[in-house]
């Protein structure tokens, strides 16, 4: 936050790579999308509502839409 607005480009705390809120919420985090969607998974994951297959393979399907190695 500066001034009471996000700012329009930050760097993801978790990968380093310079990033903008995209609409999940994730700037408040300070994390990029693809970040903050994998960590929600492994919270579902730690809850016990996803197996770790279940987990593997979403991360998996963000990796090809966020476009990772």
């Amino acid at each position: 936050f500066v001034g009471g607005h996000y700012k329009p480009v930050y760097t993801c705390n978790t990968c380093g790579r310079r990033t903008r809120e995209t609409g999940h919420g994730e700037a408040d985090c300070e994390m990029c999308a693809y970040c903050f969607l994998v960590a929600g998974l492994q919270n579902s994951c730690w809850d016990g509502d996803l197996t770790q297959e279940e987990f593997a393979a979403e991360v998996e399907a963000l990796k090809v839409e966020y476009k990772r190695t």
